[in-house]
This record gives C-alpha cells, sequence and structure tokens, in this order.
C-alpha cells in the first residue's frame, strides 16, 4: 500500500499545488492562501524526500508513471529517478524558504484585494517546475515550460510600477523566442521519429544514427533546442535582460526566478541529452565546445559586470549570469562528472542564490536604499540576514566548509581528469571575482565608520524573516560539509537517467 501510495508522488507534487489553487479565488484571503501554500509546499518536500528513500531500494532505482494507465508510446508518462528526486526536494524546499522568508516585503507589494492571485502564480510555478523535472514527455516539457513562462512573469509585477513592466515585457518577449524554438526542435523530432516520449524517440534516433539517416536534421534540432535553452537559462550573449528582470522583482521572486526557474529548464535538456540524443550522439556532432565556450566566457562576464555595481540586488543579478556559465562549462566537459558537477551546482545555486536575494530583500528593505555604500552597519540591525549574506558570500567564492567550495572542487576534478586545464584557470579567476564583488558589501554590513549609537544598535529579526534563513544556512553548510550522499544519489541518478 506504501508503495504504491509512494509511486503517486511524481503526479501529486504536480496536481496538489494546482488543484488547491482553485479554491483561493473563493477563500479570497491572503494570509490563508499564504499559509496553505507554505503547507502543501512543506508536504510536497517530505513526499519527494520520502520518495528518495523508496527509490533506493529499487533495483532499477527509477520508476515510470503512465498517466491515465494508458502505456507507451499513447500515455503521458512521468519517470522519477533519484536525480529528479533530489532536484524535486532541492527546489521545493528553495521555494518553501524564499516565500516564507519574504515575508513582510511580498504583503507590502501585493494589492489587498488581488493578493491571493499571487499565491496562484506560486503554485502553478511549482507544478510546472516539478512537472519538468519528472515528464517523460517532450511536448508535456514544452506546454509546462509556457506554464512556468508565464507564472514567472505573474510573479514579478507586484510592484506594478514602470520599471518592473518594462522588465517583465523583456523577460516575457525572450522566453517565448525561447520557448517557439524548443517547439520547432520538438517539431523536427517528432517529424524524424514519430515519437514525443523521450525514450521511444532516443530508441529511433540511435537506430538513425547507427544507419546514417536524417544526419543534418537531427544536428539542426539539438542546435535549436540548445539555443533555446540557452535564451531561457540566460546563458551569455543571452544574458542581457535577466539581471533587470531580478533586480526589478520582489525579493522573493527573484529568489525563484534565479533559484528554480532557469534551473528546470536547464534539467529538461539534461534529460534530453541522456533519453533522447544519447551522450555518444552528441559527441559525434561535436556540439559540446559551444556550451564549453560560452558557458567559461559567462564565467567571467558575469563576475566582471557584478563587480562593476553599487547596487547590491543587481550585484547579486549578475553573479546569476556567471553561475548559469558554470553549469553549462560542466555539460562542456562531457563527462560524467562534468554532468554530475552541473547538478549539484543547480542545487547549490538554487538554495544560495535564494539565500542571497531574501536576506538581501531584508536588507535593502530595512535600509530604505539599495546601494552597497547604504548596507554600513546594517548587520546590526537584521543580524540573521546579515549572517545568511555572510554565508551566501563566503559559499560563492568557494570557501570550504560550505556549499560552493564542493561545487567548484567537482568542477576543478571534472575538468582536471578529463584534460581540460584552461578549466581550471577560468575557475580561479572566477574565483578571485567572487572574492572582489561579495567581500566588500559583508564587510561593509558591520561598518560603524560615520554611524550614530543608535543607528548600529540591535534588532531582532522576526521569525518569519529569520527561521527560513536558517534553513538556508543550514542547507549550505550541511552539503558543504557531508556532500557525499548527495553525490552518490547525483552519480546514480545519471547513470539511469537514459
Amino acid at each position: 500500500m506504501q508503495t504504491d501510495f509512494l509511486r503517486q508522488v511524481p503526479l501529486l507534487s504536480i496536481a496538489s499545488p494546482m488543484v488547491l489553487s482553485m479554491v483561493y479565488p473563493v477563500i479570497h484571503d491572503r494570509k490563508v492562501c499564504r499559509r496553505a501554500s507554505l503547507v502543501l509546499f512543506a508536504v510536497i518536500a517530505a513526499l519527494n524526500a520520502m520518495l528518495i528513500g523508496y527509490l533506493m531500494q529499487l533495483p532499477a532505482g527509477y520508476f515510470t508513471y503512465s498517466a491515465g494507465y494508458f502505456p507507451a508510446p499513447w500515455g503521458n508518462e512521468l519517470r522519477a529517478g533519484l536525480l529528479e528526486a533530489v532536484l524535486a526536494l532541492g527546489f521545493t524546499l528553495t521555494m518553501l524558504f524564499s516565500i516564507w522568508g519574504d515575508y513582510h516585503n511580498t504583503f507590502e507589494l501585493l494589492p489587498k484585494k488581488k493578493n491571493y492571485i499571487h499565491y496562484i502564480m506560486l503554485n502553478f510555478l511549482l507544478a510546472s517546475v516539478v512537472a519538468l523535472v519528472y515528464t517523460n514527455d517532450l511536448f508535456t516539457a514544452y506546454v509546462f515550460i509556457e506554464i512556468n513562462t508565464i507564472t514567472a512573469c505573474g510573479i514579478m509585477i507586484p510592484k506594478h510600477n514602470g520599471k518592473s513592466l518594462a522588465s517583465c515585457m523583456k523577460y516575457l518577449v525572450m522566453s517565448m523566442v525561447g520557448s517557439g524554438l524548443f517547439l520547432l526542435s520538438i517539431c523536427y523530432i517528432y517529424g524524424i521519429t514519430g515519437q514525443l516520449l523521450m525514450v521511444p524517440a532516443g530508441e529511433a534516433i540511435a537506430t538513425l544514427i547507427a544507419t546514417g539517416q536524417y544526419t543534418v536534421p537531427l544536428i539542426t534540432s539539438f542546435a535549436i533546442m540548445g539555443v533555446a535553452i540557452a535564451i531561457k537559462a540566460g546563458l551569455f550573449p543571452f544574458h542581457a535582460w535577466f539581471p533587470d528582470a531580478y533586480n526589478n522583482a520582489p525579493h522573493s521572486s527573484s529568489a525563484l526566478l534565479s533559484g528554480i526557474v532557469s534551473k528546470a529548464y536547464i534539467f529538461v535538456f539534461i534529460k534530453i541529452v541522456f533519453r533522447v540524443f544519447g551522450t555518444e550522439t552528441l559527441t559525434s556532432f561535436n556540439l559540446q565546445p559551444f556550451y564549453y565556450t560560452l558557458g567559461c566566457i559567462a564565467m567571467l562576464i558575469g563576475s566582471v559586470f557584478a563587480f562593476m555595481q553599487d547596487d547590491i540586488k543587481k550585484m547579486v543579478s549578475f553573479s546569476s549570469v556567471a553561475q548559469i556559465g558554470y553549469i553549462f562549462m560542466g555539460f562542456g566537459i562531457n563527462t560524467k562528472l562534468g554532468y554530475a558537477a552541473a547538478c549539484f551546482h543547480m542545487l547549490f545555486h538554487a538554495f544560495t542564490k535564494a539565500m542571497l536575494f531574501v536576506s538581501t530583500g531584508n536588507l535593502v528593505t530595512k535600509a530604505g536604499k539599495s546601494k552597497i555604500s547604504d548596507m554600513r552597519g546594517m548587520g546590526y540591525k537584521c543580524p540573521v540576514s546579515a549572517v545568511a549574506f555572510w554565508v551566501g558570500g563566503l559559499s560563492m567564492i568557494g570557501i570550504p566548509l560550505f556549499m560552493g567550495f564542493i561545487s567548484k572542487l567537482n568542477f576543478a576534478t571534472a575538468a582536471f581528469t578529463s584534460g581540460h586545464i584552461i578549466v581550471l584557470l577560468i575557475l580561479g579567476l572566477s574565483t578571485c571575482l567572487n572574492v572582489l564583488y561579495f567581500i566588500p558589501p559583508m564587510t561593509i554590513l558591520y561598518s560603524k565608520r560615520g554611524l550614530t549609537k543608535e543607528e548600529t544598535a540591535r534588532e531582532r529579526e522576526s521569525i518569519n524573516t529569520s527561521l527560513p534563513l536558517i534553513g538556508f544556512i543550514a542547507v549550505n553548510i550541511i552539503l558543504g560539509i557531508f556532500q557525499s550522499p548527495v553525490m552518490n544519489m547525483i552519480m546514480t541518478g545519471l547513470n539511469t537517467l537514459g
């Protein structure tokens, strides 16, 4: 009985937020809607944690679930493995802590008569992210990419000012370009293979490659899909519109856009690489250098632009461009360890960047200004937020005992073992730039120069602000010290991903 229930977890994780959203227009109370969403997110996280335990006991390491019990290739199929469950758990926890930690900021921005709509958007956003993690169907992935895009725009604009609306329009237009290219690539694949489920499509493509048929259309379809995901994720040179979107959105929305939305798109791409085209096929296409080169450039360009900012939230926003570069650089290495490092970095960036955006939002709200120089002494006014910013900064730099150190160590190991020595140099340069732009705001938080005793008097932050940030801090340190179980699950998940 328990086994049957756990096999429903992927579907429940997708359907339950959408079903709950139907009740919100009737409830029409922002506090009730918020609490209901937070409780649901916690339940979904707990269910996915239980699912991880169940999957570790399965000999195959994964199972498939056919919606409506229609078998492939006619049914809409979900596929749950260790990697999918770990990412679903990480993304759900990130969303839970982000929404919880930005309690006061979000409530101040939301119009009282329409605030329930914001939580409808959040529920659909989580449903779409989890669906992208678990789906085994190409067209279903496209449908939820569109839902993800629309809901992401919806959570960007509670401010209703010119900047947020302009940023939202840029985000929407560029995202739709990426979505259109993704759909075009699916059309190519379906036209060639007659399949939309990933595994049958992969089997058909393997046969075509072996016989030398449709090589050019297959290369074209993969190249188009790669560009689509690069646009959706904000990889250089498609990054210019992302920092504005992050900077002008509410703080919790920035945390979600940077932390999980872009990662969901990237994971769909990883699944397509493994299940549809195959890593060996992509090696023969010789497209990895494209991602490797753009990823390395993004690591440096994003860091340089972050260093040039005098606004603390813009600095954190541009840092996200560099972190996306790390992930695509891991693809370009094109080894199992490179892909594992990229997946671990997705988890690291989800937790750490969300923590940075939430803590930065609290600091900016308390200071009433957003320039780095205006953060002087704010470590005393917002002690938990300041500590969270410090943990996030140290983790981004790659200091041992924090999650970011493990992530950079994984990339360095993958690069060294595969002969990509230049990656070690770029990792070093990126780390130096991380130091240059994170250390100044970290130190200024505790500077008393030019401030009165009243301005540096210690204050207590609310439980709604403190507890989720403490959760972020705990996850960062725990996975920075005890990373082996997670890396083992990621490696095992990659072995069964195809």
